[in-house]
């Protein structure tokens, strides 16, 4: 049976006002195809409320150091109140997005 060691155990962010989900998810992406890690997206939820949608998303990037060790980080990302809007930067008008995310992150190395 693998043995699991704990890394990081929930490191939480939190932040709210203006973001593009897209840029999240490819600086996410870029960050762990840079390190070596294959990303595995293992759940993803979306409920649209009056408020706004609602994200619920969770990955599980993995990378095999050798055949006895395997690194997983558990991202956790949670978005609500989501909603679009156009910001004008530039002097051109941008479509992003604005909400409230918490992002929680776990790392385990799998024996």
């Amino acid at each position: 049976m693998a043995e699991k060691n704990l890394i990081l155990d929930g490191l939480q962010m939190h932040y709210e006002g203006i973001f593009s989900v897209d840029e999240l998810f490819k600086t996410i992406d870029k960050y762990a195809s840079e390190k070596g890690y294959s990303k595995v997206e293992k759940r993803r939820k979306e409920i649209i409320t009056p408020n706004g949608k609602e994200l619920s998303i969770e990955l599980r990037p993995t990378k095999t150091k050798t055949e006895y060790l395997k690194l997983m980080i558990k991202i956790r990302i949670k978005i609500i109140n989501l909603k679009d809007v156009i910001v004008i930067r530039d002097k051109r008008k941008e479509k992003l997005n604005q909400g409230n995310i918490t992002m929680i992150l776990d790392r385990k190395s799998v024996v």
